[in-house]
């Protein structure tokens, strides 16, 4: 195997009780992997006509100043405790921007291997159709990325819940997710949909069985099991109800208007899970063909 590495992880950080969730995950995989850690915090700058008119452009400047400066010594509080929690480099970062724009590009420069924040999920109609700040960022980042919900409560991960369906890529994670059991000493807990559909039930027997024998051959513990109804509410239920550690998922490549309106599955997950996730990209997992792509 050999494909998995830790050794960089971004944290954006927005000072909220969920952002500092992230830490204990951050702070557990650290010590496993002997990772590197960035904070980092974007400020979207107001503009003094929309937000502060009474300000002007100088008053603004100095509000601006101000605020990094205040910014910048939270960043060093927090670098310090992880530095006390054993992890040998942190460092901090302060970008003026958009958010998910700035963490994509520091990402890609930096070489970042995992971004993990917090996300606070949504309940409501809007804030669902407009998309959380944190699924924003999974799906324009290239790398895996862990989100951890603000009710979440830190456990090793030892019990990993995986979805499989009949969508191309739903097998490509598999090779990441073997090694990163291997690495954790983690079990495997295969989810797929039961359907009436002779064509996508046959293709989905097929997938399990391939990732089973692969999971059995690398010496996985797993069980594969069948859920109905709402795939994304039973993975997230399932998950929650077996306490398990972390769910593992492919994003959603399909960008039609009916799946943006409806909510895709990765989007559901990652919104509503109270267990930690990470969302791998099909671009992420290109290099593990060695796998999936005799089965194409």
């Amino acid at each position: 195997m050999s494909h998995i590495s830790f050794k960089k992880i971004l944290i954006p950080v927005d000072f909220s009780k969920t952002s500092h969730k992230v830490f204990h995950h951050v702070k557990w995989l650290a010590q496993k992997f002997d990772s590197e850690v960035t904070l980092m915090h974007i400020y979207e700058k107001p503009s003094s006509s929309d937000t502060f008119p009474s300000l002007g452009d100088s008053g603004l400047e100095d509000f601006n100043k101000r605020y990094e400066t205040s910014v910048s010594a939270k960043l060093e509080e927090l670098r310090e405790e992880l530095l006390e929690a054993g992890i040998k480099k942190v460092e901090t970062q302060y970008f003026e921007g958009n958010v998910a724009k700035s963490i994509r590009d520091y990402a890609e420069e930096a070489k970042i291997d995992l971004v993990a924040m917090g996300t606070h999920g949504t309940n409501d109609l809007a804030d669902f159709f407009l998309g959380s700040n944190a699924f924003k960022i999974v799906n324009t980042i290239d790398l895996p990325v862990l989100t951890v919900h603000e009710k979440s409560v830190f456990a090793p991960y030892k019990n990993i819940v995986v979805p499989l369906d009949d969508s191309a890529y739903s097998r490509a994670k598999f090779p990441y997710i073997a090694e990163l059991a291997s690495t954790l000493g983690a079990d495997v807990e295969i989810l797929y949909p039961e359907t009436s559909n002779p064509t996508r039930k046959s293709t989905i027997n097929s997938y399990f069985r391939q990732v089973s024998d692969f999971l059995e051959e690398n010496k996985i513990v797993h069980m594969v099991r069948s859920v109905e109804g709402n795939f994304a509410h039973e993975v997230v239920k399932f998950a929650d109800y077996t306490s398990a550690d972390l769910i593992v998922i492919m994003s959603d490549t399909d960008t039609t208007i009916a799946n943006m309106l409806l909510g895709s599955t990765a989007q559901e997950i990652v919104n509503h899970s109270r267990v930690p996730v990470i969302t791998l990209h099909p671009e992420h997992t290109n290099g593990y063909k060695e796998f999936y792509g005799q089965f194409f």
